[in-house]
Order: C-alpha cells, then structure tokens, then sequence
C-alpha cells in the first residue's frame, strides 16, 4: 500500500499559490492514503485547509492535530469542529476518533497528535515560553504548577488511548503504524542534533512512550512503527526490536512529503 505522509505543514505561511503547487505535487503522487501528522494550519483556518487536501487527493486522510492546529482557539472547540467536518466529509478520518484502521491485512494504523507531558528533560528549570501557552485557550493565564498539570493530562490522555489501541490492532495485526504529532521518545526529540533538557518537557510525551514499550514489550511479534514531527528535526532510533520511532524534517515555507510503502 502506497501511503503519503505529511507532517508540519503549516500552510498558514504558505501563500496561494504555494499551496495549490504543493497539493499538486501531491497529487501527482497517485497515494492510495495519506497520513497527516499535525500542524496543518491554525484554529481559524484548519477545516477549510483540511478540505482543500481531501479536495485535491480523493483517497482517505487519515490525521492527527498538532499544537500548531489549535493556535488561536481552544482545544475544546476545535476538538468539536474537527469532529463535525470529519462527518461532513467521507474521505476526512481524525485518528483520536477513529480508532484503530486497518490498511493492509498485516498492517493497522492508530493515532493521536500527543502533548509535551513535562515529564521528560527539566521542566521546573527550563526557561522556555512557548507561544502556545498564549495562544491557546486552556493555556492562557495558568501559572507555571498549573500548566504543568494540564501538561500531564494531555499526556495521560494520549498514553491511554495509544496504549488501548495498540493492544487491539496487536492482536490481530502484524505491524501496527502509531502516527503522532509529539514525539513519545527523547531519543527522537531533537535539536541541532541533541536532545536539549530544557526543550524535552514540551516536545516529548513521556506518557504515551512508556506505554508504547509496554505494548511493544508484551506483543513481541508485532512490530510497531511511530511517526511523528514537531520539532522539525529528522531522527530515527530503534527503540525496542519491535518499535521504531521516525521524526520527519519539516521547513517553514517549504513543505514536504515522504512516500511510505506497506
């Protein structure tokens, strides 16, 4: 199966005209799915930037949001639009409601964008402020205990639903596909290369990766392969035997595309 994945797009810095080339180089692609790993747009804008991709492929788009899609917004109410446009349009799947997918008769597809937990790296001592804490709406005027609370939810929120998920497709599929937008391991969050203590705490889901070799650890014949983004940084690290953790490199005013065969 010929999948398509896209990852930080950011089509609110693109113009026009460089969307509509960059939807046309995907179509040329000819994929019989995509995957969309987050940061598509911004609160304002997501839905109509989500049809203009199913408006221009016709074949499933399979997604996850990243904190880029709530910017301007709030979680709660883009949670609700994106839901309401996934049942408007048949080709539109939002992973976080879907549950698991089958794409091949070995190969199932789960996924949820994740959150920077505050549970890796340093996040008492870091002096990162990150835009979403003011741009987005359950963010905005928390103190730095109470952030980091809801940090831990989000995070909880998405080990849970992986780790449910997971544990279903491993029982009838060879290869399980995690898509996420936050990447679950340190060893895949980098910067210049490295893993930076002060950036871990927002751009690592400690929670979702502990539970990911959990599952990996109990279904040993399975394999499972996370893809992520976020920190625009290509990495890649062979977790466990049977789980990988890929990050793919993303440009602001340059979009891209990576071709996946399964």
């Amino acid at each position: 199966m010929k999948l398509l994945w896209l990852i930080d797009i950011h089509f609110d810095f693109l113009s026009r005209p460089q969307r509509a080339a960059f939807l046309a180089r995907l179509a040329v692609q000819a994929p019989q799915a995509v995957l969309l790993g987050g940061d598509l747009s911004i609160a304002p804008r997501l839905a109509e930037d989500l049809k203009s991709i199913g408006d221009a492929l016709l074949v499933p788009l399979y997604f996850v949001l990243g904190n880029h899609d709530f910017y301007y917004g709030s979680i709660e109410k883009i949670c609700r639009q994106v839901r309401r446009v996934c049942h408007q349009r048949k080709e539109l799947f939002w992973l976080e409601d879907t549950g698991c997918v089958p794409l091949t008769n070995e190969v199932a597809l789960v996924g949820h964008g994740c959150w920077g937990d505050g549970r890796a790296g340093d996040c008492w001592w870091s002096s990162l402020e990150l835009i979403d804490f003011f741009v987005i709406k359950e963010f905005k005027a928390l103190d730095k205990g109470r952030r980091l609370q809801l940090m831990n939810r989000l995070g909880d929120e998405a080990a849970d639903h992986l780790g449910r998920l997971c544990r279903e497709a491993a029982c009838y599929y060879r290869r399980v596909i995690v898509l996420t937008h936050v990447a679950p391991f340190f060893e895949t969050c980098l910067h210049e290369g490295r893993s930076d203590p002060e950036g871990l705490p927002f751009f690592c889901c400690q929670s979702a990766g502990e539970t990911l070799r959990e599952v990996a650890m109990e279904f040993p014949a399975v394999a499972f392969t996370v893809l992520s983004g976020n920190t625009h940084s290509p990495a890649y690290h062979q977790i466990l035997p049977n789980l990988e953790s890929r990050v793919s490199g993303a440009r602001y005013y340059d979009s891209g595309f990576a071709l996946l065969e399964y």
